[in-house]
């Protein structure tokens, strides 16, 4: 077991860290670069093999989508590149952005290569302009100082140009990793030295506190810093954080900035350390963990120091944090919850109707509790507009650590829930909050960039807006106020109109999208998922035609999809119709038969449309439709669905002529089954039940072995059961249409199970996991799921068929 429990921590850490990945690569990136455009494409063209990428349409300059398989069916999704001069700076800006995505539970297929592409593409165009256009050594005093000693970072001897006080020399020299646990704060420093496009640092011989003090001295707006349980500080205006260590080489002020208008960085950063007394040295780094020796010495040997224990920042040590007793904690986990940190609770519970909401349950502020329940993501590091604009009645809307949450907060200051409690209202929110989930899901627009209006306005790279705490139960930003249900976001400020410093554009083109690494950094220091599914077409489409101003054509029409769901109805494609005749087309047959096929030439689906009564007028520019085909007329899931979809249309029944106040329709249902593209109804059944099965198993062997779940049905051809004689197509049917109810269902055969004796039987499991089988069968009755149809299951490799079933009481 013990082995099976690190397993399933390692399951849910990737997960983790793919649904972070996928919040982080959504996020628009913005480089400057002293390239010339055509070099700038050539660069960022190389860096993609056509191996593992290839060429698509779409809105950018480049436009790439990864190979390989997919992830739960879910299209790859589609990276493009802009690349445009800026004619008033000299400069090529190179934009990157996901123009379209589709996510599965929160996760982007592939996301884990579009985010090694958007941190390598940024170093190789450094590299390029490096080689381009070297920068000389910076001079050095005299012939005998330093004879041996190597420029400061590039953009720190840029930056010293007609400076207050020249930048350090010091030889630029790689940070030694401290080697501490991921979660220290000086570990975690190591990492955004790394990972940080820009970092400026002040360093000497002198304690941090007297070092703070010269940089309040001249620099008025540190003294706005807000500090964080942790003890770092960011600085209103510039986002990022800095952090302040001492040790016997003397102390170091850190600045990692992650975003913020350029002129901005250098008024109230840049500028005031250069102004600093001659003792403290400055310099600027960037990501790669390269720094000034003098920098290195001193943090080799040194700790971070919290910043509210020096003198200038007395009296703002964090209030005491409430604490999860021993005795609740104890209560909690020995009623399933999982300890994921010194007060912090994990349960994913199930819902009604099927499915898992993770709910966690820790402190939540100064002297209160929580129950959170993860609802969505961020955007931009905010809470997107269609959350916002919801009432959730005796629940509260809030973000932590990107992450949009519902949360139930309890007062423990004055007495602590019981376990009790704690359970009861977590199944309450955990069904309300996988509902709201589900409802707000909808279609996501194309993503398309947004250019700089000017050369000189704002760093292109969208900053992190909100630096969130280490776990999302401590609120760390003193002056942080939540945003109101249904309220706007805080208007931004214009951005500048007039360059008072070519600076500020060498500032923005080094400031470059902090990687995952560096986000959790951040997120450490400074304090079942739906995604919007991107749904939009790949180009506009023309204003719908009505009935009566198009007529039938005799040329097939071209049948495109654009984006394909899997819903509670069934397989809903969203597919642009082009007509084969220059004036349109009207589709109103009988019997408009739909096959779908994918990649691999697999029958897919194949319904039946009655366009008699929802005729589709299809105007010259085309049109775009949903159609749906419910259980009985699609044959695979996502997972065993291979490539890209081919749409083929039939004209089996007999054209009707709709009446002229007819309506166009925008999405139709097929009525019943069709003829499979290629074979009969058997065949395809048969394939597609294998396939399913097939890439089930992973699933399976991967989250629910030697756990107990409900198992829902078992049949053969053949068998006759609820007045059906069993056939691989009804078999087909009815597992899909379990899958359409419970999406976590998954099929099996039962002979590749040594828990069954018998080896001959299609098997749908509910994939909901259980601790015990007593568990398991609370499922089937709280579904309504009598003796006959429903019982405990626990699968594995190991045992037999002994002990792994329990039934229902008849």
């Amino acid at each position: 077991m013990d082995a099976v429990f690190v397993l399933f921590m390692v399951l849910i850490g990737l997960m983790v860290l793919m649904w972070t990945l996928s919040l982080l690569a959504r996020r628009q990136k913005t480089i400057a670069t002293t390239l010339p455009p055509e070099r700038a494409v050539e660069v960022c063209d190389s860096r993609f093999s056509r191996v593992g990428w290839r060429r698509v349409d779409g809105d950018g300059t480049l436009n790439y989508s990864p190979r390989g398989f997919e992830f739960r069916g879910a299209k790859p999704p589609t990276l493009s590149i802009n690349v445009f001069p800026d004619d008033e700076s000299d400069l090529t800006f190179v934009g990157m952005w996901l123009s379209q995505w589709t996510t599965q539970y929160g996760m982007i297929s592939h996301v884990e290569k579009v985010f090694w592409k958007r941190w390598t593409l940024p170093k190789a165009l450094r590299n390029a302009e490096q080689a381009a256009n070297p920068v000389p050594l910076a001079p050095q005093p005299t012939a005998a100082a330093q004879p041996m000693a190597a420029a400061p970072n590039p953009l720190t001897a840029q930056a010293s140009a007609g400076s207050d006080k020249p930048a350090s020399t010091d030889l630029q020299v790689p940070l030694v990793n401290p080697g501490l646990p991921d979660d220290d704060a000086k570990q975690l420093a190591y990492r955004m030295f790394h990972a940080c496009g820009l970092t400026l640092l002040s360093w000497g011989p002198r304690p941090l506190d007297e070092h703070v003090q010269g940089l309040l001295a001249t620099a008025p707006a540190f003294r706005d810093t807000e500090l964080s349980d942790a003890g770092a500080a960011e600085l209103p205006g510039v986002e990022g954080m800095w952090l302040g260590f001492e040790g016997p080489a003397g102390s170091m002020i850190a600045f990692f900035v992650t975003g913020g208008e350029g002129q901005g960085i250098i008024d109230n950063l840049l500028k005031p350390i250069q102004r600093m007394p001659a003792e403290w040295n400055w310099a600027i780094s960037t990501a790669g963990g390269e720094v000034p020796s003098g920098v290195a010495t001193i943090f080799a040997g040194a700790q971070m120091v919290p910043l509210w224990q020096l003198s200038s920042f007395s009296g703002q040590a964090p209030a005491e944090s409430v604490q999860v007793s021993p005795e609740l904690g104890a209560r909690l986990t020995a009623t399933g919850w999982n300890q994921i940190d010194d007060h912090v609770y994990r349960q994913d519970l199930s819902v009604t109707g099927g499915g898992l909401q993770t709910m966690v349950f820790g402190p939540h502020g100064p002297g209160t509790l929580a129950l959170l329940a993860p609802i969505g993501g961020a955007v931009d590091g905010a809470i997107p507009p269609q959350y916002r604009s919801r009432s959730y009645g005796r629940y509260r809307l809030d973000l932590a650590s990107d992450i949009v949450v519902l949360y139930l907060p309890f007062p423990a200051e004055t007495v602590e829930p019981t376990a009790e409690t704690v359970n009861a209202e977590a199944n309450q929110l955990a069904d309300y909050a996988f509902r709201q989930a589900d409802e707000i899901a909808n279609s996501a627009p194309t993503v398309s960039f947004s250019e700089p209006t000017h050369a000189y306005s704002e760093v292109p790279e969208p900053p992190t807006t909100a630096i969130p705490p280490v776990s999302p139960f401590a609120h760390t930003q003193a002056a942080q106020t939540p945003l109101p249900i249904g309220g706007d976001a805080p208007a931004e400020a214009p951005p500048s109109r007039t360059p008072t410093s070519r600076n500020p554009m060498l500032i923005a083109g080094a400031v470059v999208a902090v990687g995952i690494v560096a986000a959790a950094a951040i997120f450490a220091l400074t304090g079942s998922d739906e995604s919007p599914r991107n749904t939009a077409a790949s180009g506009p489409n023309a204003a719908p035609a009505a009935v009566d101003e198009v007529s039938p054509c005799d040329v097939a029409p071209l049948l495109q999809p654009e984006t394909v769901r899997f819903t509670n109805s069934g397989l809903m494609i969203s597919t642009h119709i082009t007509p084969g005749c220059d004036n349109g087309d009207l589709l109103a047959n009988r019997g408009f038969r739909v096959a779908v096929v994918d990649g691999a030439g697999n029958n897919v689906a194949s319904g039946v449309f009655d366009l008699g009564s929802t005729p589709i007028a299809v105007g010259s520019g085309g049109t775009t439709v949903d159609f749906t085909f419910p259980a009985g007329t699609y044959w695979r899931t996502a997972d065993a669905i291979s490539g890209d979809l081919e749409l083929i249309p039939h004209r089996d029944g007999y054209d009707t002529t709709p009446g002229s106040s007819m309506r166009s329709a925008t999405a139709v249902t097929a009525d019943k089954a069709g003829a499979p593209e290629s074979g009969d109804l058997e065949t395809a059944a048969q394939s597609a039940l294998d396939d399913i099965a097939a890439a089930d198993r992973s699933v399976i062997d991967s989250t629910l072995l030697d756990m107990w779940q409900p198992q829902l049905s078992s049949k053969r051809p053949g068998l006759f059961a609820d007045g059906i004689t069993w056939t691989n197509p009804e078999i087909l049917r009815e597992h899909l249409a379990f899958r359409e109810q419970y999406p976590s269902a998954r099929l099996l055969w039962s002979g590749d199970w040594p828990v069954y004796s018998d080896r001959t039987w299609w098997v749908t499991v509910s994939g909901v996991p259980f601790n015990t089988g007593e568990q398991a069968l609370g499922w089937c009755v709280d579904h309504n799921y009598d003796w006959e149809h429903c019982f405990a299951k626990m699968l594995s490799h190991t045992k037999g068929s002994d002990g792994t079933t329990l039934l229902q009481k008849r």
